[in-house]
């Protein structure tokens, strides 16, 4: 629930020296040096019976800003022997994206977790704050001037954000999940978009098979005869990529709500196995008579398609698959309820 006090302020016994809070099963938030930091600990299986407080896996994410776009930030900066060694070994994993660092360490025992992890992560510090990154003490990292009063756990992660710009990114969730009358057209705009360009993508990839194999009459044999390998690239470009195509387009529209924004998605995706069959037989059959047309080759296409099908299922698993994945991208990815539902403001670090 949002703004619901932390579970727990006593935290596993490694992380103790941390002052960390934990706001969830295994979640723990707190600072290192102002430092914003998110530890995640998962705990490995007991062995023999006898419980010992290791990690299968122990996750960090440290919020920092005021690193320019342009400015390199890579683990090789990193260069502590001891820890350098652990992250050729595998047992360390350092990652940037944007205004966050992440540090990933595997199979961490007790041993590790009260020797080395500070150092992990305070190297990690070290490599920001050499590139122009800070905490910015206890301001905003969005607005960069109002005061924060404590950190945030919003969407798995901690933010540091004052009120006014947490309530700003909810109310950005809330109009993408809800639809209006100029949102709808928009995203039925965004679906043409999609189609034209899906269209393209599905008849220059299918003629481009049916242009490499000799003395076929039609597509559904260019798919039997190029064998696994050929259909299994028909499937991947076609229901793999052409589905992602369509669903990313239409992300892009606002207000576009969840099911409105899935139903055109589906639209799409059938419009475009249509349309793109469609040109396929007709380029096909104009080779060999000219006057063909493309009311003409609509005609024939459920023909076509029953060869493809008989031919092999490449045909209804890619179509069937587009669909799937355009539907399943198009949709606002975060519902405004499940965030706030995980949202705790203004913890006390």
């Amino acid at each position: 629930m949002a703004g619901a006090i932390p579970i727990s302020t006593t935290p596993l016994p490694s992380l103790a020296n941390f002052d960390l809070i934990e706001v969830a099963e295994d979640i723990y938030v707190g600072r290192i040096e102002g430092f914003p930091i998110l530890i995640k600990a998962k705990m490995a299986a007991e062995s023999g019976g006898t419980a010992v407080e290791k990690f299968a896996v122990l996750q960090c994410q440290v919020q920092f800003v005021g690193v320019s776009e342009c400015a390199r930030l890579d683990p090789a900066m990193i260069k502590t022997p001891d820890i350098r060694e652990l992250i050729d070994l595998g047992r360390v994993h350092v990652s940037y994206e944007e205004n966050i660092a992440r540090i990933m360490i595997f199979d961490a025992d007790r041993a590790f977790l009260d020797g080395r992890l500070r150092a992990c992560i305070e190297e990690v510090l070290t490599v920001i704050r050499s590139q122009g990154g800070t905490a910015l003490d206890r301001n905003c990292h969005q607005c960069k001037f109002r005061v924060t009063r404590g950190l945030t756990y919003l969407e798995e992660g901690v933010a540091q954000i004052c009120d006014e710009c947490l309530q700003a990114r909810l109310d950005t969730l809330r109009q993408d999940n809800s639809l209006t009358f100029p949102g709808a057209m928009k995203t039925l705009l965004f679906g043409l978009v999609a189609t034209v360009i899906g269209t393209a993508i599905w008849a220059s990839f299918s003629y481009f098979l049916f242009d490499h194999v000799k003395n076929l009459h039609l597509p559904g044999s260019v798919f039997g005869s190029r064998g696994v390998s050929g259909w299994l690239a028909y499937i991947a470009v076609i229901g793999i990529g052409i589905g992602a195509c369509i669903g990313r387009i239409i992300a892009c529209a606002p207000n576009r709500g969840r099911s409105w924004s899935c139903f055109v998605a589906v639209l799409a995706a059938i419009a475009t196995a249509v349309l793109g069959d469609t040109l396929v037989v007709w380029m096909c059959w104009a080779r060999v008579n000219a006057s063909i047309s493309l009311i003409d080759s609509f005609k024939v296409l459920p023909e076509v398609w029953l060869r493809m099908i008989l031919d092999t299922p490449a045909t209804i698993i890619s179509t069937v698959l587009m669909v799937v994945i355009a539907a399943s991208l198009a949709p606002p990815t975060k519902t405004l309820r499940a965030i706030e539902n995980t949202l705790i403001r203004n913890i006390p670090r």
